[in-house]
C-alpha cells in the first residue's frame, strides 16, 4: 500500500546527489548537446520560466538543498518545497533546487490528487533544464512523471502522448547505462497510461538489462507481466530480481504488495519483516505488514506494526486511517475516532480523511457527527458513491432531514440503482433483504464477498432500529464472516454487535 517516492528512487539510481554534496553529480559521459527538446511543452500552469545563467554556489545553499533532499526522501514533500522556495526566491535560475522542487512538487501532486500542483512541478522541471542549458536526461525525469500523473488524473492520453514524443527524441540519442534505462522506465510508464503494454513491457525489459540495479524498473516489470501474461509470471520477475538483490528492502516490500493486492497475506508478511530487517529505518515495510495482518485479523500486531511505523517517522495519514480501522475492530472506539481526528487535521481537504472519522463517530453512536463528517466528506470528494447509505443511516438515526441524493436514489426504479443506492433503498423500505440478495448472487465473484458484509450490516442496523435484538445480532455475525476486514461496513458490524 505504501510506496517510496518513484522519482526519488530515480535519483538514487542516476547518483544525483553524493552524502557530501547537494550539487548534481556529473554523467558518466557529457550529455549531447541537442538532447531532446531543451524545452518540452507543458500544460498550462502558472510560474515564469527561469532565466539561464551560472548560480553561485554558497554553503548555506548547499545545506539547504540538503535539508530540502532530505525532507523528500522521507516524503515530506510541503516542507522540501518551503525550502527550495527559499532558494528560489533569491537565485530563481538554480537548476538544482528547480529540479528538487519539481520532484517534490509532481510527487505532492500526485498523493494529493492536484492537477495544478502537478503543472506547477513540470514548469519546474522545464524550467530547470533551460538553466541549466545541457539538457541533463536526469532533470526530464519529473517532467516524464508528473505528464504521466497528469494523463490518469484528468482521464486524457494527451499529456502521456505528448511526453512520450519527448522520450522518443532523446533515446535516439546516444545515451548509455543509467541514462538510458530511466528514459526507458519513465517512457513505459508513459505507455501504460496510453492502455499500450506491450511496448511498455519492452522498455522495461531492455530498462533492467542496462542497469540490473533500476529497482523501480524491475517492480513495473513484474506488474505489466502479471497484468499480461498471468499472477506467476509477474512473480517470476519478482523472484528474479530478488535473486540479484537479496539485500533490497524496498524490492522485498514491493513483492510483498503485489502479493498482498492477491490475497496472499501470510507470505506478503513474510516479505513485509524481511525488509524491515534488512532495514529498520525501513517503516513502510511495518505500515504494509500492519495492512496484512488486520487483512488476516490480527489485530493487536497490526496495531503494534502501525504505532511501531509511526514512532519510526512514517507519520501518515494512511496509517493513521489503518489503526483507526484495527482500534475500531478491537472497540477501542475513542482511539479509532482521536486516530481519524488525527488524519483531519493532517489532510483536512481528504474526504477520504473526514470519511474515515464519520465512519468511527456512526461506531459510536454519535449520529449527528458521523452526519457532518460524511457530508463534508462528500462535499469534498463528489464521485464517493459509498457514503450514500451511510449518511441515509446517520441522518435517521440522528433525527435531521433526509440527504437529497439519498431521497432521489429512494425514487429511483429497481432497474436503474447501483449497489449504494439499492442498500439505501433497502433502508427506506423500498427493497427487500431477498432484493438485496439477488443482487450479490448477479455481481461478479471478487464483488460478492464485500457485498455480503455491507448488505448484512445495513440488515443488522435496521433491525436495531426495529429494536429485533436478536435479528441485528445475527446479521451482524454474517457480517463479520467476510474477508473484507478493512471494510467500513466490517468494522461498524464489530462495534454494533460488541454492545448487543
Amino acid at each position: 500500500m505504501w510506496r517510496t517516492s518513484v522519482i526519488a528512487r530515480s535519483l538514487v539510481l542516476l547518483g544525483f546527489l553524493s552524502a557530501a554534496s547537494s550539487l548534481p553529480a556529473q554523467p558518466t559521459s557529457p550529455p549531447t548537446p541537442g538532447l531532446g527538446p531543451a524545452a518540452p511543452a507543458a500544460p498550462a500552469a502558472d510560474g515564469a520560466p527561469a532565466a539561464p545563467g551560472a548560480v553561485p554556489v554558497t554553503e548555506e545553499k548547499d545545506k539547504l538543498k540538503t535539508q530540502a533532499d532530505e525532507a523528500y526522501r522521507k516524503q515530506d514533500y510541503t516542507k522540501a518545497i518551503e525550502i527550495l522556495d527559499q532558494i528560489l526566491k533569491e537565485t530563481p535560475n538554480d537548476h538544482v533546487a528547480l529540479y528538487l522542487r519539481a520532484s517534490a512538487k509532481v510527487e505532492l501532486g500526485a498523493d494529493e490528487g492536484k492537477a495544478e500542483l502537478i503543472r506547477n512541478g513540470i514548469t519546474d522541471s522545464i524550467n530547470a533544464v533551460k538553466a541549466e542549458g545541457k539538457s541533463r536526461p536526469d532533470y526530464y525525469l519529473p517532467y516524464f512523471y508528473g505528464m504521466s500523473q497528469l494523463s490518469a488524473l484528468e482521464n486524457t492520453l494527451e499529456h502521456a502522448r505528448s511526453a512520450r514524443g519527448v522520450a522518443d527524441g532523446m533515446l535516439k540519442q546516444p545515451l548509455q547505462g543509467p541514462e538510458r534505462s530511466q528514459i526507458l522506465y519513465q517512457r513505459a510508464l508513459l505507455s501504460l497510461q496510453m492502455k499500450e503494454p506491450v511496448p511498455a513491457k519492452a522498455d522495461l525489459e531492455e530498462s533492467v538489462k542496462l542497469v540490473a540495479d533500476n529497482m523501480a524498473a524491475w517492480m513495473a516489470l513484474a506488474d505489466v507481466t502479471a497484468r499480461q501474461d498471468g499472477v506467476d509470471k509477474g512473480l517470476e520477475v519478482f523472484r528474479q530480481a530478488i535473486e540479484k538483490h537479496p539485500s533490497d528492502a524496498m524490492l522485498l516490500n514491493n513483492r510483498g504488495m503485489f502479493l498482498q493486492s492477491q490475497g496472499r497475506d501470510s507470505e506478503a508478511v513474510a516479505d513485509f519483516t524481511r525488509a524491515y530487517e534488512i532495514d529498520p529505518k525501513f517503516t513502510v515495510a511495518l505500515a504494509n505488514r500492519g495492512l496484512s495482518l488486520l487483512n488476516q485479523s490480527q489485530f493487536e500486531a497490526a496495531e503494534a506494526d502501525l504505532t511501531k511505523a509511526m514512532e519510526g517517522g512514517q507519520l501518515d495519514r494512511g496509517i493513521l486511517s489503518l489503526r483507526s480501522a484495527v482500534r475500531m475492530n478491537l472497540n477501542r472506539l475513542d482511539d479509532a475516532i482521536r486516530d481519524s481526528e488525527a488524519g483531519v487535521k493532517l489532510e483536512p481537504e481528504n474526504p477520504l480523511a473526514h470519511a474515515d472519522l464519520g465512519f468511527a463517530q456512526f461506531a459510536a453512536k454519535d449520529y449527528a457527527g458521523a452526519l457532518k463528517s460524511l457530508d463534508e466528506a462528500q462535499r469534498l470528494g463528489k464521485e464517493l458513491p459509498f457514503l450514500l447509505p451511510w449518511r441515509y443511516a446517520a441522518a435517521k438515526a440522528a433525527g435531521a432531514p433526509i440527504p437529497a441524493d439519498a431521497d432521489a436514489a429512494i425514487k429511483k426504479g429497481k432497474e436503474q440503482r447501483n449497489w449504494f443506492e439499492s442498500l439505501t433503498a433497502y433502508q427506506a423500505g423500498q427493497i427487500t433483504e431477498a432484493d438485496l440478495k439477488q443482487l450479490i448472487d448477479a455481481a461478479p465473484e471478487p464483488y460478492r464477498d464485500p457485498q455480503k458484509c455491507e448488505a448484512n450490516c445495513f440488515i443488522g442496523l435496521k433491525a436495531v432500529a426495529a429494536g429485533n435484538r436478536e435479528a441485528a445480532k445475527r446479521a451482524f455475525q454474517q457480517s463479520l464472516t467476510s474477508k473484507a476486514t478493512s471494510l467500513s461496513a466490517y468494522r461498524v458490524a464489530r462495534a454494533m454487535v460488541s454492545g448487543l
